[in-house]
């Protein structure tokens, strides 16, 4: 009781001290595995820098399996992300961003990072409703470090998401 308590003190403190927003997202793969997935996330910062967690879930996975059970949920993708966010109207902005990848088994309690040479990229527009609802699409690739020339390289997987979330 006293660890959810904190939990919940440090995120309103933190709603207080930044602008906090907490959304949901679905979105489907374009190459690659062409899966579809589910994201929840978590978004801090009012202005041009933000930081943002999200966690996916191939929604495959869930249904697979004959009755919800929390296996499906016990591995997840988890993207911490850095955003530059483009401030075009008082409700509507633009963001672009670059993270790390990392995959999560909370049934054995292990987090790996995906690859120390590949993080995620992504650019969407944001438009605020009613002060308090926000409406997102994005688009998201794998870029990573490579020989060529350019030092980078892309997967060629991209992967576009909706969403939608509340802010604080």
């Amino acid at each position: 009781m006293v660890r959810k308590f904190a939990i919940l003190l440090v995120i309103l403190l933190a709603a207080a001290a930044f602008s906090l927003s907490v959304h949901g997202l679905i979105g489907s793969e374009l190459g690659g595995l062409n899966r579809q997935i589910l994201g929840i996330g978590v978004q801090i910062g009012d202005g041009t820098f933000r930081a943002e967690v999200n966690g996916f879930i191939p929604i495959a996975s869930v249904s697979d399996i004959p009755y919800l059970d929390w296996a499906a949920f016990s591995v997840m993708e988890i993207d911490p992300t850095l955003l530059l966010n483009f401030q075009l109207d008082s409700d509507l902005s633009l963001y672009a961003g670059i993270g790390l990848i990392l995959l999560a088994d909370f049934r054995d309690s292990l987090f790996i990072l995906y690859s120390d040479r590949a993080f995620h990229v992504k650019l969407g527009v944001n438009l605020l409703l009613m002060n308090f609802i926000n409406v997102f699409g994005e688009v998201m690739t794998i870029g990573g470090l490579s020989g060529g020339p350019y030092m980078i390289g892309w997967s060629g997987v991209f992967s576009l998401h909706i969403g939608a979330g509340l802010e604080f």
